[in-house]
Formats: structure tokens, C-alpha cells, sequence
């Protein structure tokens, strides 16, 4: 990395008079600068990923956040909610990133433990189906923001929950009624959406536009538009959406 780099080259040049800082333009300082390498950026999912594996919690945005939207429609519980359980036997819904994966094996088949990480803490889950876990291989991969079914189990040994479905979130609430409304108030988000709309898949959306008087004006649309559940975070910046 050219952290380190920097470091030992900072420390190795100590003993120059002539050099003031690495970070000077000076002539004398042109002959003690390092040779520094050219990485490939991250994207944003491998840059949250280092993040938590370094700090084992996030700290630029959580990857769930940008759903957050989207939770009371699909009737989303959260870590917080699950301690607010009253009954011994529950359904929830849970959005999470997946951070821990555990296979066990036994004479009787296969089975998970995971651990997922929410906007609000851990949660921990195990999957007993063996045919679900094969099923749901591909998507099982630390780092992925999925979408879990699961049952709550409360008793005096504490909390079990215990999944019977995993899909890919994006895939979850394409595949659902849900529409956003997109509300165009300067020239540049139309241009935006010009770049990202289409009419195949992603979320379903209705366009209005704000006026100068600050009154929303409905478009009507002859053609089903979408748009890639990537692309929500620039709407979801400058308040552009309602649902």
C-alpha cells in the first residue's frame, strides 16, 4: 500500500537536511520522492467490506441503509425489535449484510450458523434446512446484503432464530409491488434519470417534476419505467423520492 510506502520512506530520509516535507514542491525534495504505486479504486461494497473487516463495524454508511426506505413495506424487523418479542414462536423479516458464515456437518446432514449485520447491531441465525443451505449457496457470501424469512423461538435456553428463506434484496423488492415516486426538481436529476431509466427491470417508477412555484406536476407515463436499485442512493441524496 503506498501508506506504508510513504511511512518508510518519511523515516528512511529523516537524516536530510534539505528535505522539508514529502509533500513539498521544492526542487530538492524531487530526488527523495518514493516511487508510489497505481491501485484500481475499490467500489463502494469492497470498500464497506474492508471497513468492517478492520473495524468489525461500519463507518462511512451502512450497505443496508440506502433499503431503509423500503422497510415498513416489506415489513422489515430489525435487531432492536427482535428483544420486543413477547410470543415463544414468531415470523420476522429481516434485511442484514452477511459477516459470518459457518458450516457444520453431521451424520444427519448440513446445517449454518451465520451472523448478520443490520443498521442497529448483530443478529445471529442458523439454518437447519439442508436443502435451502445448497439452494441458497451462491448467495451466502460474506459481504452480501440478503433478505432472510425466519422464526423467532423464544424459550428458557434464550432465542433461536432459525431461517426458512433467503433471497437477494434487490431481487426481493423488484419482485414486489413496490413503486418509488421520483420527483425531478432541477435540470441535472433529469439528466440523471435520463442516464439510468429503463424499460426492462429494476424498481418501478412514477415521475412528477417540481415547478418554480413549488407545486408537484404528475407526468403521465405511456411506458413502464424502472430503474437499478444502484442508482437509489442519488435519489434518496437530494430527496427525490417518495414511496
Amino acid at each position: 500500500m503506498n501508506v506504508d510506502i510513504l511511512l518508510k520512506h518519511s523515516i528512511s530520509n529523516t537524516h536530510h537536511d534539505d528535505q522539508l516535507s514529502l509533500f513539498l514542491g521544492t526542487t530538492n525534495n524531487v530526488k527523495y520522492r518514493p516511487d508510489l504505486k497505481h491501485y484500481t479504486e475499490w467500489d463502494e461494497k469492497e470498500k464497506l467490506k474492508v471497513e468492517f473487516e478492520s473495524f468489525g463495524y461500519y463507518i462511512s454508511t451502512h450497505p443496508i441503509k440506502k433499503y431503509r426506505c423500503f422497510f415498513d413495506r416489506l415489513n422489515i424487523s430489525q435487531s432492536i425489535d427482535i428483544e420486543k418479542i413477547q410470543s415463544s414462536i414468531s415470523k420476522i423479516k429481516l434485511l442484514g449484510v452477511l459477516t459470518v458464515k459457518k458450516i457444520r456437518s453431521t451424520p444427519r446432514g448440513k446445517y449454518a450458523f451465520l451472523q448478520i449485520s443490520d443498521l442497529n447491531g448483530i443478529i445471529d441465525l442458523a439454518i437447519f434446512d439442508e436443502a435451502l443451505l445448497y439452494k441458497s449457496n451462491d448467495l451466502l457470501v460474506e459481504g452480501n446484503s440478503l433478505y432472510f424469512s425466519a422464526e423467532v423461538k423464544k424459550d428458557n435456553s434464550g432465542v433461536r432464530i432459525i431461517v426458512d428463506n433467503i433471497n437477494n434484496i434487490d431481487q426481493t423488492i423488484n419482485d414486489s409491488n413496490i413503486q418509488i415516486k421520483i420527483i425531478i426538481k432541477e435540470q441535472k436529476h433529469l439528466e440523471y434519470l435520463q442516464k439510468t431509466v429503463n424499460y426492462t427491470s429494476g424498481i418501478k417508477i412514477n415521475l412528477s417534476a417540481q415547478n418554480e412555484a413549488g407545486d408537484i406536476v404528475n407526468f403521465k407515463q405511456t411506458k413502464t419505467m424502472y430503474i437499478d436499485l444502484n442508482h437509489l442512493d442519488y435519489f434518496q441524496k437530494n430527496k427525490l423520492i417518495e414511496i
